[in-house]
């Protein structure tokens, strides 16, 4: 079982509480090592809300699209970091009822779970995308249900979805402001293009990207043949992982 510690106890006294490495999930497998996109959370969004809370971080009020089939199975929703992709740490909890949860995001994050490849060991420059600022560090984080027993069950995330596209976010902790903009083309065997002028594409990764010192939520949008990594998205809601993707 994996190494957890709770560093946010007193966030809910209720609760006291690219790609990842294997100890990930096979549910955030699905989120490619290249997601991001940045939304700050003070924005406010369909199915959820930040209410302001004194000296403490945000507080996040989450109503979760078809969540009543959950009010039986799940009763805990944990914010859960990944650090260096094998230690399980746990920021906060909150109580799953009604059909969606409450949770308290921390202020900050300790810099010792932070990283350079802003959580997913990506390294921006390498792909020939432009960051601002080299010494920016984060982290992403996921919004785990869990049952009676602490067994998990599923994730939860913003995202919206059509015929022809679907989004999702995950959200970051970064310790400064920080932009990330380029694109990046792809080959059918998966290697990067350089001169892709003079090359056709299989797939285009486009980044514009503007990170606010604190906490952001990253998201991609992607079709058959490309994915959109952008700030603004409108008309989220927020899904369990299961549906969001059925």
């Amino acid at each position: 079982m994996k190494k957890q510690i709770e560093i946010a106890s007193e966030v809910n006294n209720s609760s006291s509480a690219g790609k990842l490495a294997s100890v990930v999930r096979e549910n955030k497998r699905r989120i490619s090592m290249f997601v991001v996109a940045a939304l700050i959370v003070s924005a406010v969004f369909t199915s959820c809300k930040k209410d302001d809370n004194g000296g403490g971080g945000e507080k996040l009020t989450v109503s979760v699209e078809n969540g009543a089939k959950y009010n039986n199975q799940i009763v805990k929703v944990k914010l859960v970091l990944y650090s260096d992709g094998k230690e399980e740490v746990i920021l906060a909890s909150g109580d799953y009822k009604n059909g969606g949860f409450t949770i308290e995001l921390p202020k900050t994050v300790d810099a010792k779970y932070l990283d350079t490849g802003l959580g997913i060991g990506f390294d921006f420059n390498e792909e020939g995308l432009t960051i601002s600022s080299s010494n920016a560090m984060g982290a992403t984080v996921y919004f785990e249900g869990y049952d009676n027993d602490d067994e998990y069950v599923t994730d939860f995330l913003p995202g919206k979805k059509d015929n022809n596209s679907i989004t999702y976010g995950t959200y970051i902790y970064v310790n400064s402001d920080v932009n990330i903009s380029g694109d990046i083309f792809w080959d059918d065997e998966g290697n990067i293009i350089w001169d892709y002028e003079d090359e056709e594409y299989e797939y285009k990764e486009s980044w514009s990207l503007n990170y606010k010192k604190g906490w952001n939520i990253w998201y991609t949008t992607e079709t058959d043949n490309s994915e959109e990594h952008k700030t603004d998205v409108s008309g989220v809601k927020w899904y369990s992982d299961d549906d969001l993707w059925d």
